[in-house]
């Protein structure tokens, strides 16, 4: 809870900030705000305070205001694509010098050697100052039209109460500038790195990552993008763990190889200001988004570890060249080798129309058996695995208007693989919803259906004959209509296989 001090710093600095007229640059340490006792504050010390008392939205919103004056020219992402303005190139990017390109072209070799991937052309790169990431970052912050463009993976995390910082995309951009250690772009075939020069010696593992990613943009026809075109959310996922997963673990291999042993002639910088300790990705973000954001990284490099030992490197080109479509496939490796598909989304689409086709169009995707099975993990973690491992399918749809009236409104239909099945993924939706309402959801009088109204919105769970509905609403009276439908609901397909 927002203390009254909290309240009245931001409300101050943000009151100060807008009414400043001139912009104002933050390696000034300008001053945003003064108390009657003769007190003053700047934009870094307020921030530092706010995030003290962890509010990390509100902190950076205040810092991004006070700096306002030095946003790049175009959008958020403007400078980092083909169109950037010269201005702006000029401003946010230094080149590396030749010795800093000297130990990288080596690194490039010995990586595409032990990679088994050739890399040519090696491609270009540059650096931007954590600080100048930062103030690009901002510009969606500042800009964002709250609500409208978030999609409906975020809306839904809010409404079940789960996403309590209020972790938009615009947030994440804005915080994401404390973590990164640099980028491989697929659009202008360029490495950013995040820091200054002389490059400190955690850097290297970072760029053999992005090279990495660079091999195997050459390597795949028509790129990484082509393989993550119009697909589920689900689907990402499953790519991301082989993208991310072989990246990891060369990075690891190129670590217990002993390579850093080329290098150590250049003259490192220092290590410190690397993931300070206002990192906004370690502190209180929302569970689900944290599980979704570093999985790739850490179980999907024990997978891919896993896919090289059994069949070398030309296994793992194999799942890059023709990735699993779901993380079920990841997670059960009979259904990779028979490359079962997930139940056809747009089935579950026409089951939902049956009792819920508002006149305007939902967000709609495939969350998957690995979201499940975190989303069941964040209170009762010993039901997780089992309860989501008859996921047959799903379709996640949200609305944050219904019938003109603003209100987010989400159904997560999900099918299970047969009766068993079935009841194990019930009882563990269930059992999630009375831990994490603290024991105070409600189960209605057919027995099929467990409600709880909580701060964020109406939760609401239905026992379907062969499906689970998890409906949530910031609307009470909209859940329990839909609860209700699915309830009456009998013209059901059969078993989903």
């Amino acid at each position: 809870m927002r203390t009254w001090l909290t309240v009245a710093l931001a409300v101050a600095a943000l009151i100060a900030t807008a009414c400043s007229g001139a912009p104002v640059e933050w390696r000034d340490e300008p001053v945003v705000g003064e108390w009657p006792l003769g007190f003053r504050f700047t934009a870094d010390e307020l921030a530092e305070y706010l995030v003290d008392q962890h509010e990390l939205v509100l902190a950076e919103r205040v810092w991004c205001r006070a700096n306002a004056g030095l946003l790049p020219d175009g959008g958020p992402g403007s400078i980092f694509g083909e169109d950037a303005s010269e201005r702006d190139q000029r401003r946010f990017f230094d080149p590396l010098g030749d010795a800093e390109m000297a130990w990288i072209t080596d690194l490039a070799t010995a990586t595409a050697q032990l990679r088994e991937l050739p890399l040519d052309p090696l491609p270009e790169f540059r650096i931007i100052s954590h600080d100048d990431l930062r103030i690009v970052a901002c510009h969606a912050l500042l800009h964002e039209d709250q609500g409208a463009n978030e999609g409906g993976f975020w809306l839904f995390e809010r409404a079940l109460g789960i996403n309590h910082q209020d972790w938009t995309p615009s947030v994440l951009n804005a915080l994401w500038a404390y973590s990164v250690g640099g980028w491989y772009s697929t659009e202008t075939k360029a490495v950013t790195l995040v820091g200054d020069t002389p490059l400190a010696s955690h850097q290297f593992y970072m760029i053999t990552h992005e090279l990495v990613h660079a091999m195997q943009d050459q390597y795949l026809e028509g790129g990484i993008e082509a393989l993550r075109e119009d697909v589920t959310s689900d689907h990402a996922s499953a790519i991301s763990w082989i993208i991310e997963g072989d990246a990891s673990t060369v990075e690891a291999v190129i670590y217990s190889a002993g390579v850093l042993a080329l290098l150590r002639t250049y003259d490192w910088g220092e290590d410190g200001g690397w993931l300070p300790e206002r990192n906004g990705l370690s502190l209180g973000i929302a569970p689900l988004i944290g599980q979704e954001f570093f999985a790739p990284y850490i179980s999907g490099a024990d997978y891919v570890r896993e896919q090289q030992n059994a069949g070398g490197w030309a296994r793992v080109n194999a799942l890059l060249a023709d990735p699993p479509q779901s993380s079920e496939q990841i997670l059960h490796p009979d259904k990779l080798e028979s490359r079962e598909p997930p139940i056809d989304a747009e089935r579950l689409a026409e089951l939902r129309r049956q009792i819920f086709e508002p006149r305007e169009e939902p967000s709609a995707t495939t969350m998957g058996e690995q979201y499940l099975a975190n989303l069941i993990g964040l209170s009762t973690p010993a039901l997780a695995a089992e309860a989501a491992a008859g996921w047959g399918g799903d379709e996640l749809a949200v609305w944050s208007v219904v019938n003109g009236r603003r209100s987010t409104t989400a159904i997560w239909l999900i099918a299970f693989d047969n009766a068993k099945e079935h009841r194990e993924g019930v009882s563990g939706l269930r059992e999630w919803l009375i831990a994490w309402s603290n024991s105070s959801a409600v189960t209605d009088s057919s027995g099929r259906a467990l409600a709880y109204n909580g701060a964020a919105g109406a939760i609401r769970i239905v026992n379907s004959a062969q499906t689970a509905w998890l409906i949530v609403s910031t609307d009470r009276r909209t859940a329990d209509k839909i609860t209700r439908d699915a309830l009456l609901l009998t013209e059901e397909p059969g078993w989903w296989n």
